[in-house]
């Protein structure tokens, strides 16, 4: 296993990649992607604070998100199972920008958990690696 880097508009990015040789070729696979890490002991650094960070944005964005539903109406949340809508419905109005915060916190609340939980699919990825390559050995 070794890291092979490539190059996308002038950042680098690197891979854990291993050769195979098949019907007398050697093909390079790609085990798992490092990110801008170098090598896999700094991905192995690296990961667990970016997965903490991108939590720890996350979490104001979801708690502005529910001060804002504090803020609608009851018969929303009846009609709506405590969900606040995305348009107005005949007979109850909202107003706008109560509707466009909430969605904004909510959709940025969710990008970060989303983007955080790809990480750590990651980095489950790079600890078994390591686990099955200290086994082998």
């Amino acid at each position: 296993m070794f890291a092979r880097r490539k190059c996308l508009d002038a950042l680098p990015y690197y891979y854990l990649v291993t050769n195979e040789r098949s019907d007398g070729c050697v093909r390079q696979k790609t085990l798992a992607y490092l990110g801008s890490s170098l090598g896999l002991a700094e991905a192995l650094e690296d990961l667990p604070k970016a997965i903490a960070k991108l939590r720890a944005e996350a979490a104001p964005y979801a708690q502005r998100a529910d001060a804002r539903r504090q803020h609608v109406h009851p018969a929303w949340n009846e009609r709506n199972g405590g969900e606040v809508p995305l348009r107005r419905y005949k007979g109850l109005s909202l107003r706008y920008e109560v509707r466009q915060q909430y969605w904004q916190w909510r959709e940025l609340a969710e990008s970060h958990e989303g983007r955080s939980r790809k990480l750590s699919a990651r980095l489950a990825k790079l600890r078994t690696l390591v686990e099955s390559a200290s086994c082998s050995d």
